[in-house]
């Protein structure tokens, strides 16, 4: 495998933003007004940020560009993305909208992804294959969406596994400088097996569900302060995720669904494990069908181990998802 497919190994509506389109004369002045100082790259603080947001945004530095966070997912974040897209998308995609909204103005471009598989044998959810439609048909002209393909289940060849021409040709360098810039910022020591102790907790889902503060409502914040240890499908080491992943040994699947089968069949031996919260957007497909293989094996298993689901959209109350989880606690503790 080469350094730069390695780096990013796991370890697609009317805009309503009151912005008019700008003209080309515009748009060129406003280009050539840029030149004269780095490129300034946006990085939406949602989706696929949590997996290999720090390691885009470490290539981007090393190619001498300046780069911008979105911050952390708010109200207001996520009120722009619903007046964005369309009433289909799923949570996590209307928040990437709002968080593009707040990049507007502040970045040249906004860097994303499209992340259509991870490794072989490994799929990405359809509409995260979208994104960079998705925001281009939900902003039209008034972001610059800059992105790069990555797809290592389809080719072999690194050139096509991880498509980087885009880049190259924004930022006016050879596609070898960037593809050497994102192999160097992708080096970093593998993730060693978590330590639990006490009771602990396991957090199901997929990463930018559970890590961001606002579509996860701090539930592992929650969860801590009433003295349980949490830990989550990406704290174990691919390996560790990737021995058991029945019923899918073998077979084509999704990447987030082979995370967390891995990671129930790995954790719900481990005496420490006192509870499961699976935490997914409404409408998620993929979702529905590893949640239910989930509660199979665990109600199939040695162990009888507490296991809950909560689904969560934009309309979800704090106060009845704190209900819901307060309730599996004190069962818990019973």
């Amino acid at each position: 495998m080469t350094a730069a497919k390695a780096a990013l190994q796991p370890a697609p509506p009317v805009c309503l933003w009151e912005t008019a389109p700008r003209s080309p004369a515009a748009g060129g002045e406003a280009r050539a007004r840029r030149e004269a100082r780095p490129l300034r790259v946006g990085i939406p603080h949602a989706m696929g940020f949590y997996e290999h947001g720090a390691v885009w945004a470490r290539m981007f530095t090393l190619l001498g560009c300046d780069v911008v966070f979105s911050p952390l997912t708010s109200r207001q974040i996520l009120d722009w993305g619903v007046r964005a897209t369309v009433t289909e998308f799923c949570l996590p995609v209307k928040v990437l909208a709002g968080h593009v909204r707040a990049l507007a103005g502040k970045a040249d471009v906004i860097f994303l992804p499209r992340c259509l598989s991870s490794a072989e044998g490994e799929m990405s959810c359809p509409k995260a294959c979208a994104l960079p439609d998705v925001v281009r048909l939900s902003f039209e002209d008034s972001v610059e969406v800059l992105e790069a393909a990555v797809d290592p289940d389809r080719f072999a060849d690194e050139h096509e596994a991880v498509r980087l021409d885009a880049v190259a040709g924004r930022l006016g360098v050879p596609e070898e400088t960037v593809r050497e810039a994102l192999a160097q910022a992708g080096r970093s020591q593998a993730a060693a097996a978590p330590e639990l102790s006490g009771r602990t907790i396991v957090l199901l889902g997929h990463p930018y569900v559970l890590e961001d503060p606002c579509i996860s409502m701090e539930l592992a914040k929650k969860l801590r302060a009433r003295g349980f240890g949490t830990v989550m499908p990406r704290d174990l080491p691919y390996k560790e995720r990737r021995a058991d992943v029945h019923p899918y040994d073998g077979k084509a699947f999704y990447t987030i669904g082979l995370d967390i089968l891995g990671a129930v069949h790995v954790l719900a031996r481990r005496p420490e494990v006192c509870g499961m919260i699976y935490l997914t957007p409404f409408g998620c497909g993929i979702d529905a069908l590893v949640a239910a293989h989930v509660e199979q094996h665990l109600r199939e298993g040695a162990r009888r181990i507490p296991f809950m689901k909560l689904t969560v959209d934009e309309q979800t109350g704090e106060a009845g998802f704190d209900t819901r989880v307060e309730a599996f606690l004190d069962m818990m503790e019973e």
